[in-house]
């Protein structure tokens, strides 16, 4: 499954966004992690950065944005139950 996280909560959702909200996503993801038996179940977060879009992506200096970007992950794992 993939979607956007503005869907899933208000909490995480950008003030700029044009998403609906869909908050049947965070129940169905949960139960498919906790739920999981005898499959190889997977699940990942990711961060887009387009180049022509994202600001000196080009220079050495990204990096601190690449960072920024990792740890803005932490409330949706504890969201999600990790630690």
């Amino acid at each position: 499954m993939e979607f956007n996280i503005d869907t899933i909560d208000r909490i995480f959702k950008n003030k700029k966004t044009k998403a609906k909200e869909f908050p049947i996503w965070y129940p169905a993801i949960k139960a498919a992690i906790l739920n999981k038996s005898k499959i190889n179940g997977q699940i990942m977060f990711k961060a887009r950065f387009f180049y022509n879009d994202t600001k000196d992506i080009d220079k050495p200096e990204f990096i601190k944005t690449a960072e920024k970007t990792l740890k803005a992950f932490k409330p949706l794992c504890k969201f999600m139950g990790g630690k």
